[in-house]
């Protein structure tokens, strides 16, 4: 709960994205997208404006760069 409050998945997607651009990095895979249980991720997710994708039995996915 607390990480949440502090928005420290976002922080880490953030840097994760800045580290596999610096290494040439053409994709990443932001996993899915639950607008329902996690919001806040999800518009992080959205708000990154990768392509947002959903294969066959899976939630909607986000992807990026």
């Amino acid at each position: 709960d607390k990480g949440r409050k502090i928005y420290a998945h976002n922080r880490m997607l953030w840097a994760a994205c800045g580290r596999l651009q610096g290494e040439n990095i053409q994709s990443f895979d932001l996993g899915g997208v639950d607008f329902v249980h996690t919001p806040g991720v999800a518009h992080f997710k959205v708000g990154m404006g990768g392509e947002m994708y959903q294969l066959d039995g899976e939630f909607l996915r986000a992807s990026i760069f």
